[in-house]
């Protein structure tokens, strides 16, 4: 799954400024973020169609270049 320029679906709008310092991880997010979006009741096998992007989606979590930020 790639998004174009332009395009607006949700996870575009919520996750395309997410500074995670390689862009291609922040294109992953959009794709997880937009995959979960569309069945949010499914569990990540579920909501992976293709084995790769349930690879990649338990790679993306798994990574320890991604943390979450606390705010106070």
């Amino acid at each position: 799954m790639h998004f174009l320029e332009g395009d607006e679906s949700w996870g575009v709008t919520e996750f395309a400024d997410a500074q995670l310092h390689d862009e291609r991880r922040t294109q992953r997010l959009i794709e997880i973020a937009t995959v979960l979006a569309n069945q949010p009741t499914a569990s990540l096998p579920g909501a992976c169609a293709a084995p790769a992007m349930l690879k990649a989606t338990y790679r993306f979590f798994d990574s320890n270049a991604i943390a979450p930020r606390h705010q106070p």
